[in-house]
This record gives C-alpha cells, sequence and structure tokens, in this order.
C-alpha cells in the first residue's frame, strides 16, 4: 500500500484541499482531509506545509496545525 498527500488544486491562489491518495490493489483512492493550505505553501517533497521565517507568524502557525493533522 502506498499513501500520498497531494494538493487538489495545485495551480491556484487560494487555499485548497489536501487529499489523503491511497493505492489499494493497483486502485487509486482519494480521501479529503478536511485541511485546506495555500499551494505556495506546501512542499510537494516532503508532503507538508512550510513552516519558516519567511512566512508571517499566523501563516506558520495555521502551516503547523495542518501538519500536526
Amino acid at each position: 500500500m502506498q499513501c500520498n498527500f497531494n494538493l487538489r488544486q495545485p495551480k491556484t491562489n487560494r487555499p485548497t484541499n489536501i487529499y489523503l491518495v491511497v493505492y489499494l490493489n493497483n486502485k487509486q483512492v482519494k480521501l479529503s482531509t478536511g485541511v485546506k493550505v495555500y499551494p505556495e505553501h506546501w512542499n510537494i517533497r516532503r508532503q507538508q506545509a512550510y513552516v519558516n521565517a519567511r512566512l508571517s507568524k499566523l501563516d506558520n502557525n495555521n502551516n503547523t496545525i495542518t501538519n500536526d493533522r
């Protein structure tokens, strides 16, 4: 079984849903996590939201909460 976290709309300027994508028996299943993040705050390789000094404190707090879910 392979699991990934992907953005629903990675090219938008608005927050978008994070989806859990699972492959079971060679079939793809997508499940919404109910969590949204701005695409520019999303690290595709690590599959989690960025938290760093360049972002505002509010953005960092939101992204930390997103990563902890």
